[in-house]
């Protein structure tokens, strides 16, 4: 992943403050009478002097500083997205091994009276649309399927009861 230090806005707004602020302290250095004083005056007086070249070189910075919160919240969601690309992976593999355990464990049960040949194209079937960018938990076909259960057992009910 790329590095602040690496990225040209950043760079940019660094170099153009640094060189503005240098070259026009440079300027005012090189064609002024300037000496060395270390008075309070004489401070007030540099800050006046220097005001310009200051505040390039602090614009610069802020630009900079700036273009790095927006470099860290850019990083932040390509870490998301990475983040939520494996996530989704992760709940396919762990939801298809859940479903192969279930049919698995059924299969134990009955005892042999029943075996389901291919686990794996049962449970495409009844999850056409999971693969590993996307799983869900949600099954029309199975939907379909207890739906038609639920009739067949409200049915045997009428006949058991004699209400057909």
């Amino acid at each position: 992943m790329k590095q602040l230090y690496q990225d040209r806005w950043f760079q940019i707004f660094l170099f153009v403050g640094s060189l503005i602020g240098g070259i026009s302290a440079a300027t005012i250095i090189y064609f002024s009478n300037l000496y060395w004083c270390f008075t309070a005056e004489c401070f007030s007086n540099t800050l006046t002097i220097f005001k310009f070249p200051l505040a390039a070189f602090s614009s610069g910075l802020a630009l900079a500083g700036f273009r790095a919160a927006m470099f860290r919240s850019e990083q932040a969601a390509k870490q998301m997205e990475e983040l939520i690309r494996k996530n989704k992976f992760s709940d396919y593999l762990e939801h298809k091994k859940e479903f192969i355990r279930l049919v698995t464990e059924i299969e134990d049960e009955q005892e042999d009276e029943f075996y389901f040949a291919n686990k794996d194209v049962l449970y495409s079937n009844l999850f056409p649309k999971n693969n590993p960018q996307y799983a869900s938990f949600e099954s029309e076909k199975l939907q379909e399927l207890i739906t038609e259960f639920n009739k067949c057992i409200s049915n045997m009910n009428k006949i058991k009861t004699g209400d057909i």
